[in-house]
């Protein structure tokens, strides 16, 4: 748990700072929080992974997939709403999902603007809606550590069960 501890803070307070993201000693905080948990929590998956297969080259395209499907269903790559209906349910049980959320909660809580309405134009001068403008639910950021704690307890769980059989 140390070395994760100073891995995680040597790569995430550099990232932190040098995107520019607000410089308050709370919203840092909360930042790492959410990655901490989210390193605990794929770090689980890659355990429960690794203990149902008997080889590290079994293991790879399991993770490999269920890691690129985790960062494309983030909501960051593929906004909510331009996800395929048959494929969105795949956010509920994704913990970058909720993390990233909760990131950008603490990022735009604290931001008041002034949206202007913006138009883009076909050729029939009719507007065209643009996916994936949607407002975060002030509410739900500190719900959203529950979700990806809760997550992490059942991965621990499927952990514990293949150790045992």
């Amino acid at each position: 748990m140390p070395n994760k501890i100073l891995a995680s803070l040597a790569f995430n307070m550099p990232i932190y700072f040098l995107t520019g993201l607000r410089r308050s000693t709370s919203a840092f905080l909360t930042f790492y929080t959410f990655a901490f948990v989210c390193l605990l929590t794929l770090s689980m998956f890659f355990r429960m992974a690794g203990s149902f297969s008997r080889s590290i080259v079994q293991t790879i395209v399991p993770v490999g997939v269920y890691l690129s499907v985790c960062v494309i269903y983030s909501g960051f790559v593929l906004p909510a709403p331009a996800m395929l209906p048959w494929l969105a349910w795949i956010r509920y049980i994704n913990p970058l999902y909720f993390a990233l959320e909760s990131v950008m909660i603490n990022e735009v809580s604290q931001t008041i603007a002034v949206i202007q309405p913006f138009h883009v134009y076909a050729d029939d001068r009719s507007p065209v809606r643009r996916p994936g403008f949607s407002m975060y639910d002030l509410r739900s950021q500190w719900r959203n550590i529950y979700q990806v704690v809760t997550i992490s307890r059942g991965l621990l769980r499927r952990y514990g069960q293949s150790w045992r059989s």
